[in-house]
């Protein structure tokens, strides 16, 4: 069932048929059904949306788009921001291509970190996950005792005495600590007493003996 154009051109001496009251009808149908579609995005006069908004074409939004989800299969022209509480989905053919023309890129669960967008350029919070690898990032604090650092951090370790040759070798996983009584070095040691464990995993990339000192790089990866 489509939308008829009503009759618009009527005359006292007109009657009404079966065939007029049809389209009627359908027409009231089709606006009744509209009605509750927007009733469901509980669109407001602000242009925030409360609930979730499906749209098979393309979607040209002059303000903000706020809501619940948002699903996309054609192309969304957007001056100002969307703001999702949990998805934005684009669903496009396998055979399609999309992407994403930005000037200055949040991804973030907290829109107050949008003073933390650069110029033309992006602010992620968290890590950046790609199918088989994941961009690097780094710690920029001050803390001597940080634990949790970003995935891509690289640090330089004192390699401990308890520490087997299979434990270095290339790619490994190790047990990378800091203990409390020094404030400039990083440790791969088996021991617990005394350290402290940093987050994640983190993996051999290299090592060279100093001066009787074995020196390794590793890298966080998980």
């Amino acid at each position: 069932m489509s939308w008829i154009n009503p009759k618009t051109n009527w005359l006292v001496s007109d009657a009404v048929t079966n065939t007029d009251l049809n389209r009627i009808e359908e027409n009231i149908d089709l606006l009744q059904k509209g009605l509750k579609e927007l009733d469901k995005l509980e669109v407001t006069n602000n242009g925030h949306i409360g609930g979730d908004l499906t749209v098979g074409g393309d979607l040209a939004v002059d303000e903000d788009i706020s809501g619940v989800n948002l699903e996309l299969s054609g192309d969304l022209t957007l001056v100002d921001k969307i703001i999702a509480s949990s998805t934005v989905r684009f669903l496009t053919p396998e055979s399609a291509s999309r992407g994403i023309e930005i000037g200055d890129l949040l991804v973030s669960n907290s829109y107050l970190d949008r003073t933390k967008v650069p110029t033309n350029g992006a602010y992620f919070k968290g890590n950046i996950v790609s199918v088989d690898s994941y961009a690097a990032t780094f710690y920029n604090g001050s803390s001597r005792d940080y634990t949790n650092y970003p995935l891509g951090q690289i640090l330089l370790c004192v390699v401990g005495g308890d520490v087997t040759p299979n434990q270095v070798e290339k790619n490994v996983s190790v047990p990378v600590k800091i203990t409390s009584g020094d404030t400039r070095r990083y440790y791969i040691v088996n021991a617990t007493t005394g350290y402290t464990s940093l987050s994640g995993t983190w993996r051999m990339k290299g090592w060279i003996a100093i001066e009787g000192v074995s020196i390794a790089m590793v890298q966080r990866t998980a």
